[in-house]
C-alpha cells in the first residue's frame, strides 16, 4: 500500500512538473571564463536528475562490488556448514535403516560441522556394527578430543 501511495504520489509531480515546464520552460545561462552554456531550466533540471541517479547507482555498484568477497566468504560458510548439517542428517538416517557402510562414509565427513561429537558418535556406532573396532576406537578417541 504505502509503496503504490508514493507511485501515485511520484507520478503526480511528474505530471505537475512537465506541466508546468510546458506553460514556462525558463532560460539558464551558465559562464564560465569565455564558455557559455544556454538551455531551458526544465531540461537542466531533467539532466541534473539523471546525472544523479547515475552518479547514485554508480556508487552503490562500487560499494558492492568492494562488499563482494566478503559477502562470497560468508554465503561459503553458510553452504558449508549446511552441508555438514544435512550429511549428519543422512548419515543418521542410514544408521537408522542399518545401512552401516555408507553411515560411516556419510558420518566422517565432519568439517565444518557445528555437532562433530555427534559425527564421530554415530561414525563409531556404525563401525562397532560393522565389526570395525580399530575404527570404532578411532572415532571414539575423536569424539573425546
Amino acid at each position: 500500500m504505502k509503496r503504490l501511495f508514493l507511485g501515485l504520489l511520484v507520478l503526480v509531480l511528474v505530471v505537475s512538473g512537465a506541466v508546468l515546464a510546458l506553460q514556462d520552460p525558463g532560460y539558464l545561462l551558465v559562464r564560465y571564463g569565455q564558455t557559455s552554456i544556454e538551455s531551458s531550466v526544465s531540461l537542466a533540471l531533467l539532466l541534473l536528475l539523471v546525472v544523479f541517479t547515475a552518479g547514485y547507482f554508480l556508487i552503490r555498484f562500487i560499494l558492492g562490488m568492494v562488499r563482494l568477497p566478503q559477502r562470497l566468504r560468508e554465503w561459503r560458510q553458510r553452504r558449508q556448514i549446511q552441508r555438514a548439517r544435512l550429511n549428519l542428517q543422512r548419515g543418521l538416517i542410514d544408521l537408522a535403516e542399518g545401512h552401516w557402510e555408507r553411515a560411516e562414509k556419510t558420518l566422517q565427513k565432519v568439517r565444518h560441522s557445528e555437532m562433530p561429537l555427534l559425527h564421530y558418535l554415530a561414525a563409531a556406532r556404525a563401525a562397532q556394527q560393522l565389526g570395525a573396532h580399530e575404527r570404532r576406537d578411532e572415532y571414539l578417541k575423536l569424539a573425546h578430543q
